[in-house]
């Protein structure tokens, strides 16, 4: 354990501190536009404000995801996360996580618009399914919880409590 810390101790003082920060590999990444590669190697490639995001930007990341949105003071506040499975939400961003109002597609079809709280469905919103589907209430933690309307595609309705997904009764 002792020749770990020694070890450590070692590389930390002769390892060169630019190779442990994130890089400005093209324009201006402190008051302009530019590209910044990050030492977990994601890319932003956008506008920045005092060496923050600030502004439109593209953020690329590991997997093939991508962010295209709107930051301000380096966090994203408005754009569209999109997922390679197709997956992909347009929308508010707070705490970089969705939050506030949104659209988000489905990679199997199914579309919610509503309200977003701490990255999941939370609040008021409809929920769209691939067989003609839709709901309509409350939503809690990501769940269809509270008050709601299914309804069908041949036109029948079923309204009241919703309970994990789970329609539980009428009013």
């Amino acid at each position: 354990m002792r020749l770990f810390f020694i070890v450590f101790f070692i590389l930390i003082i002769i390892a060169p501190f630019g190779a442990i920060a994130d890089e400005c590999i093209e324009g201006d990444c402190v008051n302009g536009y530019g590209t910044l590669l990050t030492t977990t190697g994601q890319k932003f490639i956008g506008n920045f404000k005092d060496g923050l995001r600030h502004g439109d930007g593209v953020f690329l990341l590991p997997g093939g995801r991508k962010i295209v949105g709107v930051w301000k003071d380096n966090e994203i506040v408005e754009g569209t996360y999109t997922m390679p499975d197709g997956t992909k939400y347009v929308g508010q961003w707070k705490y970089r996580e969705r939050n506030g109002q949104g659209d988000l597609t489905y990679s199997d079809g199914r579309r919610y618009i509503g309200e977003f709280k701490s990255d999941q469905r939370h609040g008021k919103g409809t929920l769209f399914f691939p067989d003609g589907r839709k709901y309509v209430g409350d939503f809690k933690f990501g769940e269809r919880t509270g008050q709601g309307t299914m309804t069908y595609p041949d036109g029948k309705k079923v309204s009241g409590e919703f309970k994990n997904g789970k329609f539980v009764g009428a009013e």
